[in-house]
This record gives C-alpha cells, structure tokens and sequence, in this order.
C-alpha cells in the first residue's frame, strides 16, 4: 500500500505542477494576446493619426493657398490703385503743361500785339508830329490837320 500512496502523491503532484504550468503558459498566451491585441490597437490608432494628421496638413495647404490668393488680391489691387493714380498725375501734368503751353502762346501772342498796337500808334503819332512839324514849316501852317488838309488840297488841285 505504500507504493499506492506514493503513486497517488506523485499524481497530485503532477496535477498541480500541471495546473500550475497551465496558468503559466495561459498566462504567457494572455499576454501574447494583449500584446497583440494592444500591438493592433497601437497600429490602428497610428494609422488613425496619421490619417488625421495628412487631413489637417492638407486642410493646412488649402487654407495657406486661399490666404495667399487673398494676399495676392489685396496686393494687386494696391498696385493697381498706386499705378493709376501715378498715371493720372502724370497724365494730369502733361495735360497741364500742354495747357500752360497754349495758355502762355495765346497770352504772348496777345501781349505781343498790344505792345505792336501801341508801339505803331506811338510811332504814328510821332511820325504825324513830324510830318506836321514840317508841314508846317514849309506850308506855314501849324498843327497836323492843317498839315494833313494842305496836302490834300495840293494832291487835288495836281
């Protein structure tokens, strides 16, 4: 009967080392299994940042490309409203001179026959005194109409 015992001791024996190695190795496959399961989840979760991640960078671009579009808008348009007003004041200048120039052309023109009027008027007028002074002289007469009407008379009388 001793040997029973023994044999039944030894099967204990082996069962718990059984059970306890199959806690063990359950163990081990639990972990293996989280560890894959966690490794999976890891992976799908980088690849879920990633993806967002790409969508934010690409909304990033669009959004960058829309404000540079704006920029380049507002710019233009500044350099348009600069240009055109350079433009014009050039224009209005040369448009001023061009005016000026006539402006000054009529002016000198009329200043230049008022003076002609009044130099010939001063120079008729001296040029009658004298012819009077020597109408006179030799006609004996004094004045520039009794000048004048002698020498009218002389031509009607020929």
């Amino acid at each position: 009967m001793g040997c029973t015992t023994g044999r039944q001791t030894d099967r204990q024996t082996d069962r718990q080392t059984d059970r306890q190695t199959d806690r063990q190795t359950d163990r081990q496959t639990d972990r293996r299994q989280t560890d894959r399961q966690t490794g999976q989840t890891d992976r799908q979760t980088d690849r879920q940042t990633d993806r967002q991640t790409d969508r934010q960078r690409q909304t990033d671009r669009q959004t960058d490309r829309q404000t540079d579009r704006q920029t380049d808008r507002q710019t233009d348009r500044q350099t348009d409203r600069q240009t055109d007003r350079q433009t014009d004041r050039q224009t209005d200048r040369q448009t001023d001179r061009q005016t000026d120039r006539q402006t000054d052309r009529q002016t000198d023109r009329q200043t230049d026959r008022q003076t002609d009027r009044q130099t010939d008027r001063q120079t008729d007028r001296q040029t009658d005194r004298q012819t009077d002074q020597t109408d006179g002289r030799t006609d004996g007469r004094t004045g520039r109409r009794a000048g004048r009407q002698a020498g009218r008379q002389a031509e009607t009388d020929r």
